[in-house]
């Protein structure tokens, strides 16, 4: 059974390293980490600084405010997406992360004039997860409140949360 260490900054649910091994050991240089391990199936998942991890996902909340097309650029320019939310404990996560009152902007669109909601990866919102609130027309962008999508015109600026995969090492 393998044995869990996370190294990384704040609560273990924020944290920048994860390793799954055997034995982990940790050298802290000046501002850099080095994890050594001695198992060869050893898996490390990593994030960028100031990025958060959780589960094979790293996050980063905006502090600044945007509208929804320069912050779903952003987070392109970060090499990521901005965020697309399938399950319950992703949602717990950004909540936790994010104090689940603010809102943000989230990578969720609605394009036709039915006001059908489309993540940006074009997966259907599942509305058991999250429910809309707010006046849906065509062409308007999702905001996260708590465990609800917002309708916002896109053109309306917050901040926003963008999302990538964990570097495995």
């Amino acid at each position: 059974m393998p044995v869990t260490q996370t190294f990384g900054q704040g609560k273990s649910n924020n944290d920048t390293t994860r390793c799954f091994s055997g034995k982990t050991s940790q050298i802290m240089g000046s501002r850099k980490k080095e994890l050594l391990t001695d198992q060869e199936n050893s898996q490390c998942k990593l994030c960028q600084e100031n990025w958060l991890l959780h589960e094979d996902k790293c996050y980063w909340a905006s502090k600044e405010k945007q509208n929804w097309n320069q912050s779903r650029q952003d987070c392109t320019a970060k090499d990521s997406q901005i965020v697309v939310i399938q399950e319950q404990e992703e949602l717990d996560f950004i909540q936790s992360i994010t104090d689940g009152a603010q809102l943000l902007w989230i990578g969720i669109t609605t394009t036709s004039p039915a006001g059908e909601w489309i993540w940006i990866d074009g997966s259907p919102l599942n509305s058991t997860l999250l429910q809309v609130t707010g006046t849906v027309q065509a062409n308007s962008c999702g905001m996260l409140k708590g465990n609800r999508v917002v309708s916002e015109a896109c053109s309306a600026v917050t901040k926003w949360i963008c999302e990538t995969e964990a570097l495995l090492v």
